[in-house]
């Protein structure tokens, strides 16, 4: 399977390069200084938002005429959608609904999905190439820090972007995992788990302040350092620390300033898409995670299903115990 990505630096990580190679993917670059190369995806976000999102309530075509803005047609006034229901309604509304099965396009003759159906019955379907989205692939796809590792201490665990985290399982209090660096993973979207690689496994780790941080997102709490960098600075005095305990507090109190309020809001509005996504799911919970084996039958439509462990020696799938600690050197090289 190839993947034909732009040249962002967030393609040229590590990170992603990872994922690919894990779900046996090719990666090719846009030609650089060609901005034609990507007129088909271009051309149909053009039709998109013509057909769309220029329609709807609210929608920002009036503010290209400054003039003509008035509180009666003001969009911030009007603004009805939020972003998970925005999302919902645009794919099977309209891109899996309108644009796939009843617009013929221009170039094909015929509907996509008509052209798609067509295209399986002369080459076929290929349901061993799906990846499930679960446990193991969330895996692939969470950072680490820019050390990469961090250092399991007794009765404490493990530091993580200044917070610590202990085993659920207890698996840092078995011998000889005592003052090791162990590879360590964090969920950016919340803030109150963590995983750390302990005796060839994912170990599931949680915050000591996981009440506070559960649900907290890393912008937010970057909001809130920005914020408190500015105070410290206005009244002249030096930021020798981050406050972790008055961010911690801050996080806690009912009165949160007003980009903290919004950051918020973002927040809640990214993870209504995530439910739309994976259904039910959220994030990795379980307290290990071992492989993850691609489905070969009619159960590859299911896309909720817990996480798959390989019986089958031969079988074809995601082996998430070989992911080991990247090179300080190679992690953040691009």
């Amino acid at each position: 399977m190839n993947l034909l990505v732009d040249n962002g630096k967030e393609f040229q990580s590590t990170y992603f390069g990872t994922l690919l190679a894990a779900c046996e993917c090719h990666k090719e670059h846009r030609p650089a200084g060609s901005p034609r190369f990507g007129s088909i995806i271009e051309r149909f976000f053009g039709t998109s938002h013509t057909q769309f999102f220029y329609n709807l309530r609210a929608n920002t075509q009036i503010t290209k005429h400054v003039r003509w803005v008035t509180k009666s047609n003001d969009p911030k006034r009007q603004a009805i959608w939020n972003l998970g229901e925005l999302y919902e309604h645009y794919a099977s509304g309209y891109c899996y609904g309108f644009y796939d099965n009843e617009k013929t396009h221009p170039a094909l003759g015929q509907t996509p999905r008509e052209a798609f159906d067509q295209a399986l019955l002369h080459t076929g379907s290929r349901p061993h190439r799906f990846t499930n989205y679960n446990e193991a692939f969330i895996m692939l796809t969470l950072p680490s820090t820019r050390k990469g590792t961090a250092k399991v201490q007794i009765s404490r665990g493990i530091k993580i972007n200044g917070f610590w985290y202990t085993a659920k399982d207890g698996s840092f209090n078995h011998q000889g995992v005592e003052g090791n660096q162990v590879p360590v993973r964090y969920n950016p979207f919340d803030l109150g788990e963590a995983f750390a690689f302990v005796g060839g496994l994912w170990v599931h780790c949680i915050s000591e302040h996981y009440s506070t941080l559960r649900g907290r997102t890393e912008k937010e709490l970057q909001i809130y350092s920005v914020e408190k960098r500015q105070e410290r600075r206005k009244y002249g005095q030096e930021l020798s620390d981050l406050a972790k305990g008055n961010a911690l507090r801050f996080l806690s109190s009912d009165r949160p300033t007003e980009k903290q309020a919004l950051q918020r809001q973002r927040d809640l509005s990214a993870l209504d898409v995530q439910q739309h996504i994976n259904g039910s799911y959220f994030s990795p919970s379980s307290s290990q995670v071992t492989s993850l084996q691609l489905p070969t039958d009619d159960s590859c439509d299911d896309m909720n299903d817990p996480i798959l462990e390989s019986t089958d020696e031969n079988a074809s799938g995601i082996d998430v115990t070989s992911i080991k600690p990247y090179e300080d050197d190679a992690l953040w090289q691009m």
